[in-house]
């Protein structure tokens, strides 16, 4: 007989619930990395005033509305994500 480390009988349900929670967190987990990696590696063009030129810059100095409410987002539902996951 299995038991959790509360001292709980784990039955059949009980597990396959855990195993159904763990990999919804872990493809929300997944989702919110591949958002943060997008807003990392991206580089806006912008006008530099010296050179009357475009260079690319980190998005931090321009910004990236879109790129940044997805990566917020999937922070969000991670936490949310986590939060379920805790739950007994």
């Amino acid at each position: 007989m299995r038991r959790d480390p509360r001292g709980r009988v784990l039955t059949a349900s009980f597990a396959d619930v855990n195993r159904a929670k763990t990999k919804a967190t872990i493809a929300v987990a997944q989702r919110f990395i591949a958002a943060a990696e997008t807003l990392l590696a991206l580089k806006v063009d912008t006008y530099q005033v010296e050179t009357h030129d475009y260079r690319p810059k980190p998005w931090e100095a321009h910004g990236a509305p879109i790129q940044q409410g997805a990566a917020r987002r999937a922070s969000m539902d991670l936490t949310r994500a986590l939060a379920d996951f805790r739950k007994p």
